[in-house]
């Protein structure tokens, strides 16, 4: 949090910024590309059994979700 300094009437008045930036809706559109992304990614990597090329595709899957899920959370704090 980084403090503020405002003049008010003759006096200075601290206030601190803070993000309170939630998961809305919208946010969500963002979250199953990735998730695609990541499984295609991460899927496309040659390997022998069926069994290791799913496994693949999931973790790839989770990977694109999860930087889906830091870049939302983290633009505003860029803005």
């Amino acid at each position: 949090m980084t403090p503020t300094w405002r003049r008010c009437l003759g006096q200075y008045q601290v206030t601190e910024t803070t993000m309170t930036t939630y998961f809305t809706i919208g946010d969500f559109i963002l979250v199953i590309p990735m998730a695609l992304a990541g499984a295609l990614f991460v899927g496309a990597l040659p390997c022998k059994t069926e069994f290791r090329h799913n496994v693949l595709r999931v973790i790839g899957a989770l990977i694109g979700v999860m930087f889906a899920v830091v870049l939302v959370e983290g633009l505003p704090a860029l803005v």
